[in-house]
């Protein structure tokens, strides 16, 4: 069966196939079951949280790989996406965000409880897709919209979000890629923008005026060839490469576009495509 999700927490990697979830600590050399029973037509978001896995997609309830790599149900927290702000878990469900308890060191089950000690909804503009944390924040991704969260209000503790763009919107989980520096790359499904947050904020690096500095001006001729369905497409950042992969969905097929974050360079991989891709140990896995 198609690996169509691949993740890495600090002991293991773990790859969904078909209706299981296998994870490795030897590279592969073997693949054990965790027991997780997921639906086959589905991509699961697999998101590691220190020796855990959470996963998640649009069908199945959330499952947590625990460190001694067996499954578990999370009671609400089902959704597409998964991220993290001050100790709580984000899970993007539709048009809101679920925030869990704040873990503590006393209590660090709480980073998973989405009923109590609290846990609280965030209501969106638009469909949740994209979840990527930075420092200090994270960057929300919808159908319609760019957002990023920077905090929780200490009176109520509900997430404070502000808006990026209207117009942008992002077509899954995978679309938002962490660079370094607090710099993040967002495929819309057409465009790839760079956003960075600073010490003068939070912002999208995008002068209509001086197109020919975007930083996806160079893949100009793929934007105009790519397929309005952009749903199998993924993002990955290589810390060990400095490489940004792009998967763009070009007539049915995906096309590798990889950029030298160094020289801001663009090439096509021609070789093997991929469905995923994780770093684990300094080295890529697809």
């Amino acid at each position: 069966d198609l690996v169509d999700s691949i993740a890495a927490n600090e002991n293991a990697m773990f790859a969904k196939t078909g209706t299981k979830i296998y994870y490795s600590t030897d590279d592969w050399a073997t693949a054990n079951d965790t027991g997780a029973t997921r639906t086959a037509a589905q991509r699961d978001f697999m998101y590691p949280h220190k020796d855990e896995l959470f996963a998640v997609n649009a069908t199945d309830g959330m499952v947590r790989i625990d460190s001694s790599y067996n499954d578990n149900s999370v009671s609400g927290g089902a959704g597409t996406c998964i991220s993290e702000l001050e100790g709580s878990m984000l899970v993007g469900s539709g048009s809101t965000i679920k925030c869990s308890a704040a873990s503590t060191v006393a209590n660090p089950e709480y980073f998973y409880d989405f009923v109590a000690n609290g846990s609280d909804v965030k209501e969106m503009s638009s469909t949740v897709r994209a979840l990527q944390a930075g420092a200090g924040i994270v960057v929300v991704g919808m159908a319609q919209g760019i957002d990023y969260a920077y905090g929780f209000d200490l009176d109520t503790g509900i997430l404070q979000t502000r808006n990026l763009s209207p117009s942008h919107g992002v077509p899954n989980a995978w679309a938002i890629s962490y660079i370094e520096n607090n710099m993040f790359a967002v495929f819309t499904g057409d465009r790839c923008l760079l956003l960075i947050a600073d010490g003068s904020g939070v912002r999208i690096v995008d002068d209509p005026f001086k197109s020919g500095q975007a930083f996806d001006y160079p893949i100009r001729s793929f934007r105009s060839n790519a397929d309005t369905d952009q749903s199998l497409s993924w993002t990955h950042f290589d810390p060990a490469t400095r490489e940004y992969i792009l998967t763009y969905i070009i007539n049915g097929i995906s096309r590798n576009l990889v950029c030298n974050i160094d020289t801001g360079g663009w090439s096509v991989d021609t070789g093997k495509t991929f469905s995923c891709m994780t770093n684990w140990k300094r080295k890529r896995f697809a």
